[in-house]
């Protein structure tokens, strides 16, 4: 199997590493310093696009959400017969769009990896896949796939975008809003300085989000159709809290948490709860 990955950023280089044992991998790149660095490091070949595409059993395209239509578009009119010609981003009505609108015989599938460059394994890891026109070389990367132990989950692009909206866009969002907000407290270099479990568990849970790619969490704000509507009720339920609070209401809170427990799942919070001490006292040990 020969496999061309497009694009030698953080996970077109974590994904040309995985597929290097059982293939013959190609990293190419718009930048190619960029590529040919990737590939000396990683072991694989460097070819600039059109030849790296046109000799590839498998095009893995791995660019920013808002290149990936455009770079699909170009890449199937280099792709041999029966190639897989599939992407990683983030969102998926566009491009599998662009899929769906071609007519020539290759196989076509969109997937989202749910991880990020910092993984070490495929297991445990979901994976969302959008099959468009499927065959033996989609079957190959979904077995690699499982059998690495990743959750090989297929859906619509639609009903994809519409998860992400909450998954993605609303986590990204709140946290956002959380570092922005502290940004603006002149208090917070003197709080740095005392803490209680639940702000050293969100404090590292921002400092992780902040490690990671500042472009790609504006880019699924902008173009998943959905994030707006999470964004709202995000800002609407930010409202209601604060009018609830400044007229003096805080008898509502018990029977918000009540539902709230509902929702996530009674028989898990005292073992959530057990697991964020073991964290916070390990912190200061």
């Amino acid at each position: 199997m020969r496999i061309a990955v497009i694009g030698a950023g953080a996970m077109g280089a974590w994904f040309a590493n995985l597929l290097k044992k059982n293939a013959q991998v190609t990293v190419s790149d718009i930048d190619s310093k960029t590529a040919e660095e990737t590939a000396s490091k990683l072991g694989v070949a460097f070819a600039p696009q059109e030849k790296a595409v046109g000799t590839s059993d498998m095009i893995l395209i791995a660019v920013p959400i808002s290149e990936a239509p455009k770079v699909v578009k170009s890449v199937l009119g280099f792709a041999k017969r029966g190639a897989l010609v599939v992407d990683i981003t983030s969102v998926k009505s566009d491009v599998v769009e662009v899929m769906k609108e071609f007519e020539g015989k290759v196989e076509l599938a969109s997937i989202h990896p749910l991880f990020g460059p910092g993984a070490t394994t495929l297991r445990g890891k979901d994976v969302i896949s959008i099959p468009v026109r499927t065959g033996k070389k989609y079957r190959w990367l979904k077995s690699l796939m499982v059998k690495g132990g990743a959750n090989f989950i297929e859906m619509e692009a639609d009903e994809h975008d519409r998860l992400m909206s909450i998954i993605q866009s609303l986590t990204h969002f709140t946290l956002m809003t959380y570092l922005t907000c502290i940004g603006s407290l002149k208090e917070y270099a003197r709080v740095e300085k005392v803490r209680t479990p639940f702000f050293s568990e969100l404090r590292e849970l921002a400092r992780s989000f902040l490690h990671c790619n500042p472009e790609m969490y504006g880019e699924i704000q902008v173009h998943n159709k959905y994030s707006r509507i999470v964004r709202s009720h995000f800002i609407e339920a930010c409202r209601s809290l604060d009018l609830a609070f400044s007229s003096g209401d805080f008898r509502s809170t018990p029977e918000f948490m009540k539902e709230a427990k509902k929702m996530l799942g009674p028989e898990k919070l005292e073992k959530s709860y057990r697991k964020m001490y073991e964290r916070f006292e390990g912190e200061e040990g």
